[in-house]
This record gives structure tokens, sequence and C-alpha cells, in this order.
């Protein structure tokens, strides 16, 4: 046998050698807190009392409820580099840049509807329905999605003027307009509208008959609003 592993000593110790005593257990107010400390990290049991309690997930923009302290995962600092995210304040919408009306309400007359366009368009506003009159006596003024519009005693759409930021604009049925094009070639269009700045004369003549042949389309033709 090797010298040194003799049955009468441990291994790595001489003979007569003494151990070192063994680590004393944590005994009063240490251990107490000791105890406490483990039992408050403990994951608490699943029991039927707190069966129904949602589970406090830490979730994106999750508030909390008011004078609970924020989740903290993994022992760090709350999140406050990101704050929840807020929703966006609906904003009025502005149709073809047309002028919000101060107090939001809708314009219930053809009149309060060109009191609230702006100044400088009121004049080419009030020669269009002036025009719309002329060209179509037995038309109905109303007012349709917010717009003055001429109705045919049948209850149809017969045509449309709007006032926006810088120009009015009129609309007719692409049939119409699509009509006429080589009459507009001078004049900004779109599937059935046609744009007049405001400061200018409108075109009366070429309006006219293009009223004239709306109310003939719908009236032979049977053509009705888009």
């Amino acid at each position: 046998m090797h010298a040194g592993h003799g049955t009468g000593s441990p291994r790595g110790c001489t003979q007569g050698q003494t151990l070192p005593a063994a680590p004393t257990p944590f005994t009063g107010r240490n251990a107490s807190h000791l105890t406490a400390d483990v039992q408050s990290t403990a994951r608490p049991e699943r029991t039927a009392a707190n069966e129904d309690v949602p589970s406090r997930q830490s979730l994106h923009g999750y508030a909390g409820v008011a004078g609970e302290r924020p989740i903290v995962i993994g022992g760090g600092p709350a999140n406050t580099r990101h704050p929840p995210r807020r929703l966006a304040t609906p904003q009025p919408t502005d149709p073809g840049n047309r002028i919000e009306f101060e107090t939001m309400s809708k314009p219930a007359t053809i009149d309060e509807y060109i009191d609230t366009a702006p100044p400088h368009g009121h004049a080419l506003l009030n020669d269009l329905r002036t025009l719309c009159r002329d060209a179509a006596p037995d038309a109905v003024e109303q007012i349709k999605w917010g717009h003055p519009a001429y109705v045919h005693p049948d209850g149809v759409i017969l045509f449309m003027f709007s006032g926006h930021k810088a120009h009015a604009s009129f609309a007719f049925t692409p049939t119409t307009r699509a009509a006429f094009e080589a009459e507009l070639t001078h004049y900004r269009t779109g599937k059935g509208t046609i744009a007049l700045p405001y400061n200018t004369t409108p075109p009366r003549p070429l309006l006219t008959k293009m009223i004239k042949y709306r109310v003939r389309e719908h009236e032979h033709d049977g053509v009705n609003w888009l």
C-alpha cells in the first residue's frame, strides 16, 4: 500500500492533525430574516382563491392598477424609456381641402354653405348657383354629403358643385363630362368633375350645355347618379 492511504486518517490529513469544525447553522435573527426573504420570493401556490385572478404579464403598454408598483422582469428597473403608446386624437377630415366650419356644424342650406366658404370664393359660388337655377329650373336645391346638389323631381341627383380652398368644383356624371372632353382641355378635370379657380368667370355657355345634356341623359337614357 502507498503511504497516506491508511484507514486511520482522512485523505489529505496527516497523523494527529485535527479537522476544522463544521459550519454553525444560522440561528437567531439572521436565520429568521433569511427564511423570510426566501419565502417572499417563492411563487405562490395556485389555489381556488386565486384561480380567477388574471395573470399579470408584462405587456407593452400595461398601465397596471392604481397604487400598484410596476412589474419588473429579471430584477432590473422598470422600463421607463418606452412609455405606453398613446392613441392619436382623431382630427376633422378635410375632403378636397374644404375649409372646416368654425362651429363644426354642417350647413343646412346653400346660403349657409356659401357663407362658410373662403371669402374670395363667394362670387364664383354664387355665379354657379345662379347658372344652375337658370339651366335647370325644375331641379330642387338640396345639400347632399355636405355640398350643394340639384336633384330631379324624381329624386335623382343631376349635378353638384362644391367650394374648396382655392377653387370650386362642378360635378357631373362621368358620361356627361366625357361627352364634352374636347371643350374641357383648358380645365383640370376628374372622373366627372371640373375645377374652376376662384377669381375667374365660369364658362357659362359650356356649363349650361353640360347641364342640359345631363338632364336629358337622365330623362331619356335613364342615367342615374354615380
